[in-house]
């Protein structure tokens, strides 16, 4: 084990014990140039107005101040989210901060932004991962489910324009009624990038109390389905003595 590896296990072990944070996720912004069906936000065919008539986001200034507390808690990872939170007018700024204070970054984000220059801030920055939300393995079923034409094709071109500049991350695939039967496609899309992946079967109720899981949300029908046809065990537990379907 390398003198790296064996600092971040005694770093984990330390934080277990004393219960330190070992990542902050700051929400920076609920705006977004998405629609998607499932934002646990609110519901995006109001505005947030509407749907949070009492919500305010923190300004730039109170931003700034939350990332210069972060390292007094000890923890070393900060994770900015949205919203989308490269729609963020001082999202770099935000991340120059957090690289001040010796944070690592992760970015939580639908891809659509991560143009080359942006991408090439980003690495400039040694931001040390990404985690990007796919919602289907083609245009039609991703644009269908975040309700913006064209969000497959900017989100694919996103995520090659990190392979191009060697920031590698995590795909997201969101299941739901229109895309559980493409699981393997979604997974060739994540092996042609190089990109790690995993699947997620939660959504969940909205901030503003609205629930998209009726429609969206995969029922006895589509968790049968899946698990009958899981050739490859995806969604399958070891770690009992007999194999169990995980919960979901």
């Amino acid at each position: 084990m390398s003198v790296e590896a064996t600092g971040i296990q005694n770093y984990l072990a330390r934080a277990n014990e004393t219960f330190t944070p070992i990542t902050v996720t700051l929400e920076l912004s609920l705006g977004c140039n998405l629609r998607c069906h499932h934002c646990y936000n609110f519901d995006r065919t109001k505005t947030m107005k509407q749907a949070l008539p009492q919500h305010r986001e923190l300004s730039d200034a109170e931003i700034l101040a939350v990332i210069d507390q972060i390292p007094s808690t000890g923890a070393l990872f900060v994770s900015f989210t949205g919203g989308e939170p490269l729609s963020h007018p001082q999202f770099f700024s935000f991340v120059e901060r957090a690289r001040q204070n010796h944070l690592a970054v992760k970015v939580k984000t639908n891809g659509t932004l991560l143009d080359q220059k942006r991408v090439e801030r980003l690495k400039e920055l040694n931001v040390f991962d990404f985690d990007i939300s796919v919602y289907g393995a083609n245009a039609k079923e991703h644009d269908l489910f975040t309700r913006k034409a064209g969000s497959f094709d900017k989100t694919l071109q996103g995520l090659k324009n990190l392979k191009t500049a060697g920031l590698l991350g995590n795909i997201s695939f969101i299941l739901n009624k229109l895309n559980y039967k493409d699981i393997p496609e979604m997974q060739k899309i994540a092996k042609e990038l190089e990109f790690r992946h995993v699947f997620s079967l939660q959504l969940t109720q909205r901030n503003d109390g609205t629930d998209p899981t009726a429609q969206f949300g995969l029922g006895a029908k589509e968790l049968e389905w899946i698990y009958q046809h899981d050739e490859q065990g995806l969604f399958t537990s070891f770690y009992n003595e007999t194999p169990s379907v995980q919960c979901a």
